[in-house]
């Protein structure tokens, strides 16, 4: 067993209500894990939507280390937290949520206790966060037509066409809720449009939900990816958005992908976010940056 949490003190905050509520019912033996690796453990379990944020602003500068138990909204909430407190600790994650897609990309265990065991004895990586209103995100910032899919779409066509799957399930819906007017700036070239969607994270974590291709032209290293999905006229369209996602050839006139460090999304008032797996309420103007290796992720193997 690794000695990576030998006399370090464990910050394990669970929401027993992610998912199925399997953690409420792995909680002792993941602690018992946690312990054996000779580590002191305080669980926090929280009660209310948004609390995790709370506990961790007030307990992540007494510890050495954090645990998020819970889905990608669970993490999310946990990662202000700590970063609003000032503190800058690894955070492990047990990914239990309904989504966990932050948990996919970067090959974290599906299973409860091998997450814990993965957390004592696997790596540690950083990675890059968005920020978006003053607030960090990992995954996926995300307006229009499909920013609520995460939640909704069958699990079966998650497993088959990934990220896509959520275009698809958007595009149904394409003429109750969209498209937007919108001026976009990436890096000080502007365009302007009707758009059905968008979607903005850091480098690398939207390409991990997407197949990608060759990505022709975009070689530069960049903070932030940016995905846009112009307005269609049919919905039987979205055959071909479909199939350029799955190969990650963006020559689809429907599609948009770029990189870029900054990132301004102008608007009609009234414009609904998701951020970071959660409804983030409406904007009508979008700064979006990064903070590169902003955060040091424990267990995770990509």
């Amino acid at each position: 067993m690794s000695e990576y949490l030998h006399g370090k003190k464990l910050l394990l905050i669970a929401n027993p209500a992610a998912g199925k509520r399997a953690m409420a019912q792995k909680l002792p033996q993941v602690s018992e894990i946690f312990s054996a690796a000779g580590c002191t453990v305080t669980e926090a379990v929280t009660s209310a939507p948004g609390e995790e944020e709370d506990i961790a602003f007030r307990l992540a500068s007494q510890h050495d280390i954090i645990v998020s138990a819970g889905g990608d909204g669970t993490l999310y909430q946990i990662l202000n937290g700590m970063l609003r407190a000032g503190a800058d600790l690894p955070i492990g994650h047990i990914p239990c949520g309904s989504t966990n897609e932050f948990a996919s990309a970067h090959g974290m265990p599906k299973s409860i206790t091998e997450a814990a065991r993965r957390i004592v004895d696997g790596g540690e990586k950083t990675v890059d966060l968005g920020i978006f209103g003053g607030r960090y995100f990992l995954g996926t910032a995300a307006f229009g037509a499909f920013s609520w899919m995460g939640y909704s779409t069958d699990q079966s066509m998650k497993n088959r066409f990934g990220y896509s799957a959520y275009i698809v399930e958007g595009l149904k819906g394409a003429k109750k809720n969209g498209p937007h007017h919108l001026r976009i700036t990436a890096d000080g070239v502007r365009q302007e449009g009707d758009y059905l969607f968008g979607a903005v994270c850091a480098t690398d974590e939207l390409s991990r939900r997407i197949r990608r291709g060759r990505d022709k032209g975009l070689t530069e290293r960049k903070a932030l990816e940016l995905l846009l999905v112009r307005n269609i006229r049919r919905v039987s369209d979205a055959g071909s958005i479909i199939r350029s996602l799955a190969t990650g050839e963006y020559g689809d006139s429907a599609l948009f992908f770029t990189r870029a460090d900054e990132i301004t999304i102008e608007n009609e008032p009234g414009l609904l976010w998701s951020i970071g797996g959660e409804s983030s309420g409406e904007f009508d103007r979008a700064d979006i940056g990064a903070l590169k290796n902003g955060l040091r992720i424990r267990g995770a193997i990509r």
